[in-house]
């Protein structure tokens, strides 16, 4: 037995030196770990794992580890995306996807539906053990990031003696990829962690990605299924370049000429007085004499378009929050005609639309970390929000918590609707007269009811749902909260009645509190924006960028395997480790792939799907040809487009006071903006389609 104990300690001296290399987030878990089990060998130097006098594997390690791939491989499990369809992307997107497979259907190319034929780019492995299973793994997939989920980190601690994970991390190191673990074991922790993975490293990969499950079933299998339900939220809201330049557009507007404010966040937990997260939705108007009667001892959020509901009762917030970058004027612009505004700080994002930010005399911004502003103002995290988003309710939520609230209340926070009347209070400035509706929402996800019956949620108050859970899981500790609201339960706030409460406080504890938060503020001057904001700088790196994304998709050969999407995740600037150090030349680039890679995801996203799922073998030259030739036309494009941002950053959406949507209020991507159309003309979108088989057929 001494000879394998000197080759284990070799191997895990060589495995710490790897990843101390490689990862050394990794490293540093290992290295404060307090093993509560111990490796042994039979007499036939066979490990296993032994805990409390029980051997986890029952002396079988290797032959376990072939059983369970046995089992995937009769019962696979993989995660996929739908058909992407035009008429669902962008004004690049659309066009670009017609003509690719336009063109396809003239050369004769057929696609096969499910699952992709290619290697996969993610794999989702449940169980580490002592690695008997992982190589054949990665030989049957070939993935570029590979996901570990070790719970138990015994395991992985014993598996640095028995298999070589020096050669795992090279190998992903040379096709530039990653080696993930993470070590939670609630599955709503594990899921959030699996999901910003593939968000943050490479969107397109989804597509196909294996799900093997080694040991800890239960949690695997609740991981996987929260995984499929929330398939769409992994790839929703990456963002359009549009989008994108109006932000950045809005941010120069906003920022270029005054001393600007910026919330400064604190993980302390340090203010008493409680809080009140106030939303839109119809139980509003049932807790509005609550709210009224202790405005006095309670910090007052105000979200969106709640702020009228709440004018209009004698309730001044202290705080109003509002995130969208487009057509905010309209209520503000309705109220500060009626009510005195001065008195509330309005919190919002750079992008913010300009056009509401005279109406407001305290202004505190944060920057959204998904925006091209927060890497050209220097990736400053104490000026974010916990979690800006999707929804403006998410960020007065992370607001709550991040000016270190204790007690938090969420009222009118409803997230969807009973399928019957309103989903708004009554006194919402949707239902006055000039009002501007945006989209209509579908409520089409059966989610549980705070208090009783059958609650039903749209798609984006779906993925509300999830980011404020995750914020509550991650980012709740040391804090109470209470979901006073006749809507959605919300994991990890207690379902309150209100006529239940009697709250602790007063005055002159919240005038403190408010004194406290008010210091937390960070100043950007007029000379820091003209430093962070150089015109020539920023013109050249969008022709950069632009110019490397041509060099990749040009090449036909960038399309064997997934070649192309690592070449695609270096250029984007997300091929960096966790904690990795960011320097200051790096800003500029960052700021310019944050404008083009959700644009650029959701066109991969598409054209992956085609890709791999290729009928005819002899086609393939042909289809990568026309992929390549279609993705030049559209970058060209994309080039153009953000070239404007500096060339004429005032240029805006003009302000809009109410009304129907005419034809100067056009955005391509917004079909609530598009007016009457006919059923007959060609759909706004883009998709070469008519109407009435695009968006028309929604309606």
């Amino acid at each position: 037995m001494d000879g394998v104990k000197e080759r284990s300690d070799k191997l895990f001296k060589k495995n710490l030196i790897a990843f101390i290399e490689k990862s050394p987030h990794i490293y540093d878990r290992v290295r404060q770990h307090q093993l509560t089990s111990t490796l042994v060998y039979d007499e036939d130097e066979q490990p296993d794992i032994n805990r409390e006098g029980t051997l986890l594997f029952g002396g079988r390690a290797k032959e376990y580890a072939e059983e369970q791939i046995n089992k995937f491989i009769d019962y696979p499990t993989h995660i996929a995306v739908q058909e992407p369809k035009s008429g669902y992307l962008d004004r690049y997107g659309n066009p670009l996807l017609k003509k690719v497979l336009d063109r396809a259907k003239a050369s004769d190319i057929k696609f096969s539906g499910g699952l992709p034929r290619d290697d996969a780019f993610f794999a989702v492995i449940f169980g580490i053990g002592l690695g008997y299973h992982i190589d054949r793994l990665i030989d049957m997939w070939s993935p570029v990031i590979v996901h570990f989920i070790e719970p138990d980190i015994d395991q992985f601690y014993h598996s640095l003696r028995v298999y070589p994970w020096y050669k795992l991390l090279q190998r992903q190191s040379d096709i530039g990829g990653r080696v993930m673990i993470s070590f939670e074991s609630h599955p709503n922790a594990v899921t959030a962690n699996i999901e910003w993975v593939m968000r943050h490293y490479c969107p397109p990969g989804l597509d196909g990605t294996p799900c093997f499950v080694y040991a800890d079933k239960e949690t695997a299998n609740k991981t996987v299924e929260n995984i499929i339900q929330n398939a769409a939220t992994i790839i929703a809201g990456l963002g359009f370049l549009f989008d994108e330049c109006l932000m950045l557009k809005n941010t120069y507007l906003n920022l270029r000429t005054t001393l600007s404010k910026f919330f400064r966040r604190t993980k302390a937990c340090d203010v008493d007085t409680p809080i009140f997260v106030v939303g839109a939705g119809p139980s509003l108007d049932s807790d509005i004499e609550f709210i009224q009667e202790n405005a006095q001892k309670a910090i007052i959020i105000s979200t969106g378009s709640a702020l009228r509901s709440l004018l209009i009762n004698g309730i001044t917030p202290d705080f109003h929050i509002e995130i969208e970058n487009i057509h905010v004027y309209s209520s503000i612009n309705e109220l500060r005609r009626s009510f005195d505004l001065s008195k509330i700080c309005l919190v919002v994002p750079t992008s913010i639309d300009h056009h509401i930010i005279d109406f407001f005399d305290n202004i505190l911004f944060y920057y959204r970390h998904s925006t091209p502003a927060f890497p050209l103002f220097g990736l400053k995290t104490e000026n974010v929000l916990t979690t800006p988003g999707p929804l403006v309710v998410n960020a007065s939520f992370s607001f709550a918590i991040d000016l270190g609230g204790k007690n938090i209340y969420l009222l009118g926070t409803d997230f969807g609707s009973r399928g019957n009347g309103r989903d708004h209070a009554k006194d919402n400035v949707l239902y006055t007269e000039d009002a501007i509706v945006g989209y209509t929402r579908q409520y089409g996800y059966k989610v549980p009811a705070n208090f009783s019956g059958d609650f039903h949620a749209s798609h984006d108050f779906f993925w509300g749902l999830k980011a404020i859970r995750e914020t509550i899981l991650f980012h709740g500790q040391g804090r109470n909260f209470f979901n006073c609201s006749d809507g959605a339960l919300v994991d990890g706030a207690k379902p309150t009645r209100t006529e239940t409460l009697k709250l602790q406080g007063s005055v002159k504890k919240k005038n403190r509190d408010l004194k406290r938060i008010r210091k937390r503020q960070n100043i950007l001057t007029a000379d820091e924006f003209d430093i962070a904001w150089k015109d020539d700088d920023l013109r050249s790196e969008i022709n950069v960028f632009a110019d490397k994304l041509l060099f990749v998709f040009k090449d036909i050969k960038s399309f064997e395997n997934n070649r192309y999407l690592v070449e695609y995740m270096r250029i984007a600037g997300r091929d960096m480790r966790p904690g990795e150090a960011i320097l200051a030349a790096d800003h500029i680039p960052l700021a310019i792939s944050v404008i083009f890679r959700g644009t650029m995801d959701i066109i991969l996203i598409s054209i992956r799907y085609y890709l791999t799922r290729l009928e005819n073998e002899e086609k393939v030259e042909v289809f990568r040809e026309i992929v390549a030739q279609e993705l030049a036309v559209a970058i060209e494009k994309m080039r153009s487009d953000a070239l404007d941002i500096i060339n004429n950053p005032t240029q805006i959406i003009p302000k809009k006071a109410g009304g129907e949507w005419d034809e100067n209020d056009f955005i391509q991507e917004a079909n609530y903006t598009w007016g009457n159309t006919s059923r007959n003309t060609d759909c706004p979108c883009g998709s070469g389609k008519r109407y009435k088989h695009c968006h028309g057929n929604d309606a």
